[in-house]
């Protein structure tokens, strides 16, 4: 049987940490890194992963989003090991599919339903948000525009209104060219 550990690149994840972790489990472990984060050549090197792995090996990963950016494809990933007979082992926390993965594939999978249901609920929020005309993103205004605009027009300098209204310059120029269609560069 062999064993192979597999580090990547994640959010704050050290690649340092993940093979100290690995090696802290079996000294003699051979550690494939990721250190890319664009999404085609990972997957590239994960497939290599997998073909130099056979039925009865063994990979160990530290935590699970080692093995993708989300749980649909880190599900999809134990699947395809499983189906090759490959064993997972992730170290924190302990679990390996040797044992109990079927609880580990219905955990991850009721996650990615709720996960897919969110996003669902979100998009129709947001759309039936825009459909009302409600703003959606971005912060409260901290000055209501008709304010700046009416100082402007009473004579007062744009430096002297940001300064009274306690907002940057910038801000005072978005808000008298809102509205107004932008001027195409080019």
């Amino acid at each position: 049987m062999t064993r192979l550990g597999y580090a990547r690149a994640w959010l704050d994840a050290d690649l340092a940490e993940q093979a100290r972790r690995l090696r802290a489990l079996d000294p003699d472990i051979c550690i494939a890194i990721s250190q890319t984060r664009a999404s085609r050549g990972e997957c590239d090197r994960f497939e290599a992963i997998i073909r130099a792995l056979a039925c009865g090996d063994e990979l160990v990963i530290w935590r699970l989003p080692v093995l993708g950016r989300s749980t649909g494809e880190i599900l999809d990933r134990i699947r395809r090991l499983m189906l090759r007979g490959i064993v997972l082992r992730v170290l924190d926390p302990d679990i390996t599919t040797a044992s109990n993965s079927f609880t580990l594939l219905a955990a991850l999978e009721m996650v990615r339903n709720l996960e897919n249901d969110l996003r669902r609920e979100q998009r129709a929020d947001l759309e039936a948000a825009r459909k009302r005309q409600i703003p959606v993103g971005g912060r409260q205004k901290k000055v209501d525009e008709r304010e700046i605009r009416r100082r402007v027009a009473a004579g007062a300098s744009k430096a002297s209104i940001a300064r009274d209204l306690n907002i940057s310059r910038m801000s005072v120029y978005r808000a008298l060219t809102a509205g107004q269609p932008r001027a195409r560069a080019g």
